[in-house]
């Protein structure tokens, strides 16, 4: 069964990749999505967001958290201090 927006109910795809290794005897992990993936898991609430359903799907938040948290960012998607 293929995973949809909870907003627009469209089906979502891409995924990401979990990698981890040893550098200099320092323990990495390296989160990649592939260049397909067209959805976020909002870092605050959770919800599966297609990309077409979220104005800035680069910052891993919905509309609705950038909302209630009042979020900011600058041109190049940082979060700006409140």
């Amino acid at each position: 069964m293929n995973q949809q927006c909870e907003l627009c109910e469209k089906d979502v795809y891409g995924e990401l990749g979990v990698y981890s290794g040893d550098r200099n005897g320092i323990a990495v992990i390296m989160i990649k999505e592939t260049s397909t993936r067209n959805w976020i898991l909002c870092d605050s609430c959770s919800v599966l967001v297609c990309h077409s359903c979220c104005t800035r799907p680069e910052t891993g938040y919905c509309n609705e958290c950038i909302d209630r948290y009042k979020l900011s960012f600058d041109e190049e998607g940082r979060l700006r201090d409140p």
